[in-house]
């Protein structure tokens, strides 16, 4: 995800610099540039929900594998 935010951050940065210059920007290039700036926004929301989704699944896994290891515990000192 740091190669996208560069990336993202290089485009934009560019976009300013040719705003210095609005007599003779491309229009079209640059909606084009930003429609690419938008996408990156998007991929980096799109993997930091990812990430904290993974984050999540492995917090949830750790504990049904914990909780499991102690009912088995407890049956076992238990028997039924």
């Amino acid at each position: 995800m740091k190669d996208i935010k560069k990336i993202k951050e290089c485009l934009s940065n560019k976009v300013l610099s040719e705003l210095d210059n609005i007599d003779n920007i491309n229009t079209h290039e640059l909606g084009e540039v930003i429609d690419m700036i938008k996408d990156l926004s998007q991929s980096i929301y799109y993997c930091s929900i990812s990430e904290a989704m993974e984050d999540e699944k492995s917090n949830t896994r750790e504990y049904y594998r914990n909780k499991y290891d102690k009912m088995y515990y407890e049956d076992i000192e238990n028997p039924l």
